[in-house]
């Protein structure tokens, strides 16, 4: 899960698949980044 939300946060790399938020593709150059971390959050157990 924390290796997820560094992808989506461009924080890791990944090198095969694609994430996918609210149909919008975080690998997409045109994806506004700051916008899509916003709406995305963790929650720690």
């Amino acid at each position: 899960k924390s290796t997820l939300i560094k992808c989506v946060n461009a924080l890791e790399p990944f090198q095969k698949g694609d994430i996918v938020v609210d149909g919008t593709s975080i690998s997409e150059p045109k994806t506004n980044l700051p916008k899509l971390r916003s709406r995305v959050g963790m929650v720690f157990q």
